[in-house]
């Protein structure tokens, strides 16, 4: 696929690809930056070593696949700066953010229009992120902060249960 070539070629440095086979399980025959990008890109479109990518992704990671997951088009860097932890103050700071969290877990795609919005702008001001479609079904859940419930209540008989219920709904009470 042209975009995961575009992507390891493009975009990703030897180090990069080199956490993308770390996270993902794959074994490389070799470590230069030409050969990790040709033996990455096949495979970043498979799901294997997706999960266990995922597994390993920071709170803020998870958020941002998640804001990219629900993105109508695919969000560019300036789209998701303000989700960036510290914030971003330029779009080449904020897309190596973006490779530190997702793309060298291999969970992420890069596409270059090739188009300059405007005059001098740079090429990461113009990239957008995509997430595979078959790695889709393997997002994890989204990061919602919880709190246990406390002690579970003592089993108690299903007609005492009742009774109690029918009795404070006729009196108008609630049970805390």
């Amino acid at each position: 696929d042209t975009l995961a070539e575009e992507t390891c070629h493009g975009f990703l440095s030897a180090a990069d690809l080199k956490e993308v086979c770390r996270h993902r399980g794959f074994r490389p025959p070799a470590w230069d930056k030409d050969s990790l990008a040709s033996f990455v890109a096949p495979r970043l479109l498979d799901t294997s070593g997706v999960p266990q990518a995922m597994s390993s992704l920071s709170e803020e990671g998870l958020v941002l696949l998640h804001a990219i997951a629900m993105s109508e088009e695919p969000p560019c860097v300036h789209g998701l700066r303000t989700l960036l932890r510290p914030a971003c103050r330029d779009d080449r700071a904020g897309f190596r953010r973006l490779v530190d969290l997702l793309l060298n877990r291999g969970v992420l795609m890069v596409s270059d229009s090739g188009r300059p919005l405007f005059s001098g702008e740079s090429r990461f001001a113009r990239v957008s992120f995509v997430i595979p479609e078959a790695h889709r079904p393997l997002l994890p859940p989204f990061p919602v902060p919880s709190e246990p419930l406390g002690a579970c209540p003592a089993p108690r008989d299903p007609m005492s249960l009742c009774r109690e219920a029918l009795g404070l709904a006729v009196r108008g009470e609630r049970a805390d």
